[in-house]
């Protein structure tokens, strides 16, 4: 009676193979930096979700303050000077800002300085992706796309 089936060794031969090829394919396509731009850009969404939803909640204005590397979530009024949320940027940058360097959510969750924020998501050596945050007036709608 003959037995068929594969060897262990050939086994951990294959699946180390395997291995090496999709630990080369995640390197050069940097499929990693993506994904946790993805996530820098998706937390952003969120905090501008939070400030809209803390000024509704509480009636008071909140506003997302914008650097080049970093932003930061605080109340408007004099007893709020410390930012709730301060967020330092790994994988993306801001390239330009509306006119005031934020945003402002009332208490209504209307925004008073609406407009479009360009975010530079690098790519690799040489290039980068182009990202527009948009808040628009109204319902204070910010969205992102690419």
């Amino acid at each position: 009676m003959k037995k068929r089936g594969f060897t262990l060794i050939e086994l951990v031969a294959v699946l180390g193979i395997i291995s090496l090829v999709s630990a080369i394919a995640i390197m050069r396509f940097n499929i990693i930096d993506n994904f946790k731009a993805n996530i820098e850009l998706q937390t952003l969404i969120n905090d501008c979700d939070f400030a809209k939803m803390k000024a509704i909640s509480t009636g008071e204005d909140y506003l997302l303050i914008f650097d080049k590397n970093s932003y930061s979530v605080l109340g408007a009024s004099k007893y709020l000077n410390d930012a709730e949320i301060e967020r330092n940027l790994d994988n993306i940058y801001f390239s330009s800002y509306n006119s005031e360097k934020k945003i402002r959510f009332n208490k209504s969750g209307t925004v008073t300085y609406p407009g479009t924020i360009k975010i530079n998501v690098p790519k690799g050596a040489d290039d980068d992706k182009l990202v527009e945050l948009r808040v628009r007036v109204g319902l204070g709608y910010v969205r992102y796309k690419k």
